[in-house]
This record gives structure tokens, sequence and C-alpha cells, in this order.
């Protein structure tokens, strides 16, 4: 039963209640992680206004798939778990130039989900792009003899 619901949900909702209803998940399993009540009333709406539950959809980070961020995960300590000894990514293929666990890459490699985990509240996504992308360029800078 909870399958059909859930598939129903997906095919018959609007984006935004379906955000709504992660949003609120999220919550639930905050709160029994923590050991604590499910938060409701004022506290749950005023996190539930902090993502912008109607913004239009955004642009996708334009990656161009060059690969020289994941063999530079030695440099940054947030991904420093995913060298494999000689600063290069364990999930890094050299052959495609790809990650062979993409689709389910760790957040750290998902551009977007730091935004919505971490930069929201300071940055617009187009901000958050182009210092990404600043970033991008810095490392072709690095990479090059």
């Amino acid at each position: 039963m909870r399958t059909a619901t859930l598939c129903y949900l997906r095919r018959n909702v609007s984006k935004t209640f379906r955000r709504w209803l992660v949003v609120k998940r999220m919550l639930w399993i905050r709160s029994q992680v923590n050991g604590m009540p499910p938060l409701t009333g004022g506290a749950a709406i005023t996190i539930m206004k902090t993502i912008n539950l109607s913004a239009a959809p955004r642009k996708e980070f334009p990656c161009v798939k060059c690969g020289l961020c994941c063999q530079l995960v030695h440099l940054a300590t947030e991904t420093r778990f995913l060298d494999r000894g000689d600063g290069v990514c364990r999930h890094f293929d050299v052959e495609s130039n790809g990650c062979l666990i993409y689709e389910d890459r760790p957040d750290i490699c998902r551009v977007d989900r730091q935004y919505d985990l971490h930069y929201f509240q300071n940055y617009s996504w187009d901000e958050f792009v182009a210092a990404n992308l600043e970033g991008c360029q810095r490392i072709v800078e690095h990479m090059q003899p």
C-alpha cells in the first residue's frame, strides 16, 4: 500500500507539495534521530518557510565533466575519505573520465545538494554557481604544467 501511495504522489502531485512532504518527513526523521518530539506549529512552519518551496526551478550546474575535481580529493578535508591513496577519488573512472557511482555519489560531490544543505541562506544559486566555477578555474590552472 505504501509503495502505491508514493508512486501516486510522484505522478500526480505538484513539485511544491512534494517538496513540502520531503521537508515534513525530514523534520520527523531529525526528531527521531535526536530523540525529541517532532517539530510542530510555528517551529515547523519557520523551517519550511526557510526552505523556499515555491522557488522557480534553478538551472543545472554547468559542469563540463572534466574530472579534475575528482583527481584532487586529497586537497580538501571534506573529500579526503574518497582518496584512493594518490589524490584521485576511488570512484573515478579514468577511461570514461566519470564517476563509477554517479547516481549514488556522496553529497559533497553534488553542487546542488551542497547549496541546499549549507549555502542557500547566504548566496543566491547564481552566486553559488559563479563561486564554484571560479573554483573549477583554479583547479584547471593548478593542473596545467
